[in-house]
């Protein structure tokens, strides 16, 4: 396996400044961020996407996928077809999608259909520009929160175009036992996403409630020792993502020292299972 770096938290870093993090990291390339706001946007496709791969490519690394919006569920929506055209140009072969929100005035199954024709889309886009539509498990009133779910969103699409994106630690949050997940997509699995959460108290006036706090790989929820065993077991032995999303932490300085801290702990724990058996 991999590890690549999510740049969600570095929007304005250059190209040269993300090759730096990354390698300062020791990590194997970027699961880049395409937003408004991003050094890529939706607005600069053509030129600055390119860029991104080639200043990459010169120093061994890689784009392993692309992240979207989180509203961008849509295959026709204008942005989609520039981008899915400019991965497949460049050789990223996947791209995250955003989520489906529950919607309380509409019946389920009516919500599961609607998602599946606009997947239907994607795996089009998919088959023309040689790029796989990314579903992430996102705990809380999305579809696809746990790969229950996502499996009866995926059932019947190719895996080479349509895919799962399994984060433990949103499934933790959600109570799926990683290897039971692992096995129900394990025909879709395409990539894993790396952060950790736990529940800390707080009080609401006479009743105790617990707020979900993202926090540093070796103390939250997922052991992320026995979870690589878990994906090695499963025989996945593509890239993880290191989202290095921490509660709290939006200045890049104090969001990159953790994430130092993160990616020698994943180091330790994939070099672990690399050794004497």
């Amino acid at each position: 396996m991999t590890v690549v770096l999510l740049t969600k938290m570095f929007a304005s870093a250059t190209p040269e400044e993300l090759v730096e993090l990354v390698l300062e990291l020791g990590l194997s390339g970027v699961d880049l961020a395409v937003r408004e706001g991003h050094y890529v946007n939706p607005g600069n496709l053509r030129r600055a996407l390119p860029e991104m791969a080639e200043v990459m490519k010169a120093h061994g690394l890689r784009v392993e996928l692309v992240t979207t919006e989180t509203v961008l569920i849509d295959p026709r929506d204008p942005v989609v077809r520039p981008l899915w055209r400019g991965c497949g140009e460049q050789g990223i072969g996947n791209v995250k999608i955003g989520y489906w929100r529950w919607d309380e005035t509409k019946r389920h199954r009516d919500q599961v259909d609607a998602i599946r024709g606009a997947l239907e889309g994607f795996e089009a886009l998919g088959r023309e520009f040689g790029v796989r539509t990314l579903l992430h498990t996102h705990s809380g009133g999305n579809y696809g929160s746990n790969c229950s779910g996502l499996a009866d969103l995926l059932e019947g699409f190719d895996p080479q175009f349509v895919g799962a994106y399994v984060d433990p630690a949103h499934l933790a949050l959600g109570g799926e036992p990683l290897p039971m997940a692992l096995d129900i997509v394990r025909d879709w699995l395409a990539m894993v996403a790396v952060k950790n959460a736990r529940r800390l108290p707080a009080r609401d006036r006479d009743t105790m409630v617990w707020k979900a706090d993202w926090c540093l790989l070796r103390e939250g929820f997922v052991d992320w020792r026995v979870a690589v065993e878990n994906l090695r077991a499963a025989g996945y032995d593509g890239a993880l993502s290191l989202h290095g999303e921490y509660s709290g932490l939006q200045e890049a300085a104090q969001v990159r020292r953790r994430l130092a801290e993160d990616a020698s702990y994943l180091r330790s724990a994939l070099q672990a299972m690399d050794g004497p058996q």
